[in-house]
């Protein structure tokens, strides 16, 4: 019976040991099979901190600390006694994580403003860092350079993408640099467009307008074409200011011919000068719908080219009287105002 109670005292011993020891270090992995970022921790009841020694790789490596870092992946060990005078040498092993190649994929933008709000030639330029080259742009305008020029006073976005698929959203303002008109006051509205179709613009001259006063401006509502031959949008917008009253203003948008979610931009501006803001851009979003525009048989026209007066081949842009010709031999003219 004495035999056995001894043996029962030494299994148990042995048991509690061998618990205790497995309880004493936490560990971390790393982040990445190559990378020394990986710690290790020693619960701190009833340990002597002076004994405490860390060792791997044949070397000691930290001692009289409970917690060890920058550890790469490997088998490691620690060495303490116990307040009861208990040595105790632990292993313990460093695993290596997954690496994720999107952990430091990032980027910054650089901007430009424009000279005035009417004249277009604001720049931006997206930088990357991290990620894996090479990298693709697109720009909520449609551009795919890392830098894009001639811009208006507004908002833009950019969105990478690099050789491992990860993406980053990058997105500035363009303000403007000449006061010739007065301060301006620029309001963009979170939308829905991660790539819109386009950007529609408009602009409205109101002097009777308190711009100092503005709080809030936004699209109201869209009022679509119901008639299948028409192709003009009209937008509702919302002016509210500091007293929570709203002005509404009415822009049309004329020849919108595909459905989609597009970047919608209105200017109101008023050319005598004062140290108030006399200018306010304001961005916002909306999907349009264009149902029935080629419903009718005899509507069922494409768009091939742009040309302006002289007959030359050109894009559709805003305040110049163009041409658009279509593959049925008609042709219509248009003007867009910015």
């Amino acid at each position: 019976m004495k035999n056995l109670k001894l043996l029962f005292l030494t299994l148990f011993s042995i048991i509690s040991l061998s618990v205790f020891s497995q309880t004493q270090v936490y560990t971390t992995q790393t982040s990445g099979p190559n990378i020394c970022d990986g710690t290790a921790v020693l619960d701190t009841t009833n340990i002597n901190m002076t004994s405490i020694y860390w060792t791997g790789m044949g070397m000691i490596i930290n001692q009289g600390s409970y917690i060890v870092t920058n550890l790469c992946p490997g088998t490691y060990s620690v060495t303490f006694t116990t307040s009861n005078g208990t040595p105790v040498n632990l292993t313990f092993v460093i695993t290596a994580g997954t690496f994720n190649p999107c952990t430091n994929f990032g980027g910054f933008t650089a901007p430009t403003n424009s000279v005035d709000s009417t004249t277009c030639d604001g720049i931006i330029t997206a930088t990357v860092t991290g990620g894996t080259a090479p990298y693709t742009y697109l720009w909520s305008n449609g551009s795919t350079t890392f830098e894009i020029p001639y811009l208006c006073p507004g908002s833009y976005c950019c969105y990478v993408t690099d050789a491992n698929g990860c993406n980053l959203t990058l997105c500035d303002t363009i303000g403007v640099q000449s006061p010739n008109f007065g301060d301006t006051l620029i309001i963009s509205n979170t939308g829905t467009c991660n790539s819109p179709v386009a950007t529609l613009f408009n602009s409205i001259e109101d002097c009777n307008l308190d711009y100092n006063s503005i709080d809030s401006a936004y699209i109201n509502s869209v009022i679509l074409p119901t008639n299948p031959l028409d192709s003009n949008i009209i937008c509702l917008w919302n002016i509210v200011d500091t007293n929570g009253v709203a002005l509404v203003y009415t822009t049309l948008f004329p020849n919108v011919l595909t459905t989609g979610c597009y970047n919608f931009q209105l200017t109101l501006y008023c050319y005598q000068k004062s140290l108030n803001y006399k200018t306010v851009i304001i961005n916002d979003s909306y999907y349009v719908g264009i149902s029935g525009i080629n419903e009718l048989s005899m509507n069922q026209r494409k768009l091939i080219k742009v040309i302006d007066l002289m007959g030359r081949t050109t894009k559709l842009e805003p305040n110049r009287l163009l041409i658009m010709c279509y593959n049925d031999g008609t042709t219509e003219k248009v003007f867009i105002t910015e």
